[in-house]
């Protein structure tokens, strides 16, 4: 993952909202890896790749997201955010 190119908050590790309109507050999105752990985008915990299979030239890379409440209370609205990565192919 590219923290350096992407929206994220250093101290949590975790990606800002950046809704132009409408947005959100006091939210944040965390990204998790393949077995749901949330992965800090600062530092690199729980961010180590996984080698997937390839079959038919098609691998499948499984991630998810989640809201995160960054204290007090988060109001409705838009949350639009993004995350830059790099695959390697060995």
């Amino acid at each position: 993952f590219e923290g350096l190119t992407s929206p994220v908050n250093s101290a949590t590790g975790r990606l800002i909202n950046k809704a132009a309109t409408d947005a959100a507050t006091m939210v944040e999105v965390a990204l998790l890896n393949k077995a749901n752990a949330v992965i800090n985008l600062s530092s690199g915990e729980n961010a180590d790749g996984s080698a997937e299979s390839i079959t038919g030239n098609t691998a499948t890379l499984k991630y998810g997201a989640r809201y995160h409440a960054t204290g007090g209370a988060s109001t409705a609205g838009q949350v639009s955010t993004y995350v830059n990565y790099s695959v390697v192919y060995r």
